[in-house]
């Protein structure tokens, strides 16, 4: 029998999540994570937009990218541990447009929020029915470009006509999220989880093959914990191992078969404790596809990263087969004390049908890709590297616990505008020199921020008001090494950002009347058109007799009223540009006053 229960040599891309079933489109989503990087997150509306038409060219377009960002965002709300957004490698006015995306989480207990999931909601694409379809994906990676060997399940749904209570430790745990954050969800977003929350009650699982059941669990919510079944045989997966979990584990399985674990983790047991194991193994470093030597302190961008549980029980004559997968490491803030939050799916299944331990450990699946931890190999513990991290993790949360706060003044006879950044980073080490700069600039004005007090601040002058962000990173540096740690906050604002800078960041994209004309068209091409005429039209092409020169006598009018009665849900794109472009000072320069008679006979 060919079981299939983890295949290594199936590989799949983090953005393939997002990719709509045959016949439905995006909707909204709910993600959670412990780290993000918002390079990748501009990277998740392009994405969507990539699989909601035919053109291939949006990854090339500054216009589709800007709209994918502005669109999309609106629709996707992510979770993720305070302070633990890495840096970006380049300044992006359009980073900006990720603040209502973002949401920082805190716990009270001094652990950290770990779990990482997409819970997607996809709308059907014909309007035939008013089922939607839910997809929930639950990883052991980050929101991040990471490169590291870490496991997805994707579950896809299906609807019932009766409650399924399989759902509610997933309901909770959504219910959960808005009361973690730092600032309020607003309304739009709140409505958009509740849409998914409320479905949720009724739908099933399209569960993998040979599995029968399926039970969710959040350790560090209450009443979500996770306890081990007992069982016969047991094989931990955990890139970071510790002592008091493995005990913990230990004491539910009566025949410890494998460990598998980073090989630097090991120094963190001692060896009585891995001699339990029948098999102890660590990922073969030669596979590793980037061995690069990153001086980024905090980041993984290689080695395991996957935490799975497999669990044998017998029942009768027959034994069950308990995989599951998540976010939680063998750590004793994950399972012991549980002050952090974690997330693991537990699958169920026979084993005779689904496989166990030994084909997970045989050469057909991860064995070929292990090699065998003995006295020999074992690591010792670097206590170089661990009080670096030391150092690292304080500044990180004397960053964090800051209380920064942004307030801006605008110059009017200039059009400019000054950044004003306080906070009080109590404490600093004298070897460490901490920088900050806001994410739409270059790294080089970074300023220093070792010697803030209650009443200074640091400021960031004559910047154009695309350049106002909440975003502020954070770089760390320490005497003697070439380490250093960066990170980006979501600093609140004394007061709302100038109404106008959503319309200065899609102007700065625009920029001229044609380009909106273009733009325009873009919004209104529903790729249904036969003739192409709107796709050749948006490449510049004179075929129809109109190149970009003249783009503002095209029959618009006729678009917009094509587009009213075939998908009149495009419209509200439509009308939510002009309006924010509108709050632009030089909106002018892109609206005319031809079209705007034209947009407001047609409305």
């Amino acid at each position: 029998m060919n079981f299939d229960l983890i295949n290594p040599s199936s590989r799949s891309l983090y953005t393939s999540a997002l990719t709509p079933p045959e016949g439905f489109t995006f909707d909204s989503a709910v993600v959670t994570s412990f780290s993000a990087q918002l390079d990748f997150l501009l990277e998740a509306p392009v994405h969507i937009a990539l699989t909601s038409t035919n053109s291939s060219e949006i990854k090339r377009d500054p216009l589709r990218i800007m709209d994918s960002v502005r669109r999309y965002s609106d629709r996707i709300t992510v979770f993720y541990q305070r302070g633990r957004m890495l840096g970006p490698k380049n300044k992006n006015v359009l980073y900006s447009l990720l603040e209502p995306m973002c949401h920082e989480v805190t716990l009270p207990k001094g652990g950290v929020f770990h779990p990482k999931i997409w819970l997607i909601r996809f709308k059907s694409q014909s309007g035939t029915t008013e089922k939607s379809h839910i997809r929930f994906v639950v990883l052991s990676r980050n929101l991040t470009h990471d490169q590291s060997w870490d496991l997805i399940l994707q579950l896809e749904s299906f609807h019932q006509k009766k409650a399924n209570k399989t759902n509610v430790p997933l309901i909770n745990f959504i219910d959960t999220l808005p009361t973690l954050t730092l600032d309020p969800v607003d309304k739009e977003k709140l409505d958009q989880i509740k849409t998914i929350r409320n479905e949720l009650q009724y739908v099933d699982w399209n569960l993998p093959p040979h599995f029968e059941n399926i039970k969710f669990h959040f350790p560090g919510i209450e009443g979500l914990d996770w306890k081990p079944v007992q069982s016969e045989r047991g094989l931990i997966i955990s890139p970071f191992c510790r002592q008091r979990a493995i005990e913990m584990l230990l004491k539910r399985i009566e025949e410890p078969v494998g460990l598998i674990s980073r090989f630097d983790s090991f120094a963190e047991l001692n060896t009585q404790l891995v001699n339990k194991f029948t098999q102890v193994y660590y990922l073969n470093p030669d596979l590793e596809e980037d061995k690069s030597d990153s001086r980024e302190v905090g980041t993984d961008t290689h080695g395991l990263h996957a935490k799975v549980y497999i669990l044998e029980n017998k029942i009768g004559r027959r034994y069950n087969t308990h995989l599951l997968v998540g976010s939680a490491n063998a750590t004793n803030a994950a399972l012991v004390q549980r002050s952090n939050i974690e997330v693991l799916v537990e699958l169920i299944g026979n084993r005779h049908y689904t496989g166990g331990i030994d084909q997970i450990l045989g050469k057909d699946s991860l064995g070929e890709y292990l090699l065998e931890l003995n006295e020999e190999t074992k690591p010792e513990s670097d206590a170089v590297k661990d009080d670096l991290d030391k150092l690292f993790n304080e500044a990180r949360h004397l960053i964090t616990k800051a209380n920064w706060e942004l307030s801006f003044e605008e110059n009017k006879t200039e059009n400019r505008w000054h950044l004003k950044l306080e906070g009080t980073p109590n404490s600093i080490n004298n070897s460490i020199s901490i920088h900050a700069w806001p994410v739409t600039l270059e790294e080089n004005s970074a300023i220093n921020v070792n010697h803030l007090k209650d009443d200074e601040g640091i400021q960031w002058h004559n910047l154009a008001l695309t350049h106002l962000t909440k975003f502020i990173a954070f770089r760390v540096s320490l005497q003697g090494t070439d380490q250093q740690l960066s990170l980006v906050l979501l600093v609140p604002s004394k007061y709302e950002f100038p109404s106008g800078r959503e319309a200065a960041i899609i102007q700065s994209c625009i920029k001229d009347k044609n380009s909106f004309i273009r733009y325009l068209l873009f919004l209104l091409d529903d790729d249904e058109s036969a003739s192409g005429k709107l796709q050749t039209i948006l490449h510049g092409d004179s075929t129809y007799g109109v190149g970009r020169s003249s783009m503002e006598n095209l029959p618009v009018l006729e678009e917009l009223v094509r587009i009213s009665s075939r998908n009149p849900e495009r419209l509200k794109d439509v009308r939510k540009l002009i309006e924010k472009l509108k709050e632009s000072k030089e909106s002018s320069s892109i609206l005319s006053e031809r079209f705007l008679r034209l947009w407001s006979a047609f409305e």
